[in-house]
């Protein structure tokens, strides 16, 4: 396994630990993103959006990253969103005036999150194995 290939775990047990944190304290969550909660409800948003989205998402990264090569789609598809909503981010950062110190660091993460997925899923079959491509499978 390259380096590409180990350094892309780090970002899905990352987005795993977000997913467990926002789940089971959506109030510390909702809190340091920024955001209050006025009703009941407001709960159940943060545990499914922030809490078990990420989970999910986090245990895609990890399941394909153990089956490489064959689910290096899996790989770009979540590199794809976090790239995304990245982007969204930048954007609100520029034409919304929201430059705070919070609000660049979690651009920086989301691009730490994105660019090694997208860099894993990317990589082709024969860089994984660091040489010749095996022409028996």
């Amino acid at each position: 396994m390259n380096f590409r290939s180990q350094i892309a775990y780090l970002p899905a047990i990352l987005v795993l630990g977000l997913g467990l944190f926002s789940f089971a304290n959506p109030l510390l969550a909702i809190r340091f993103v920024g955001l209050d909660i006025i009703d009941p409800r407001g709960l159940s948003e943060v545990r499914a959006a922030y809490g078990m989205l990420y989970l999910a998402m986090g245990a895609m990264m990890l399941w394909a990253l153990v089956r490489r090569p064959r689910n290096n789609s899996w790989l770009r598809f979540t590199g794809f969103l976090w790239s995304a909503v990245a982007l969204g981010r930048l954007v609100s950062i520029f034409f919304d005036g929201v430059i705070t110190p919070v609000n660049l660091g979690m651009f920086v993460l989301e691009l730490l999150i994105a660019v090694p997925t997208l860099s894993a899923g990317f990589q082709s079959p024969s860089s994984q194995r660091g040489g010749k491509a095996d022409l028996a499978r």
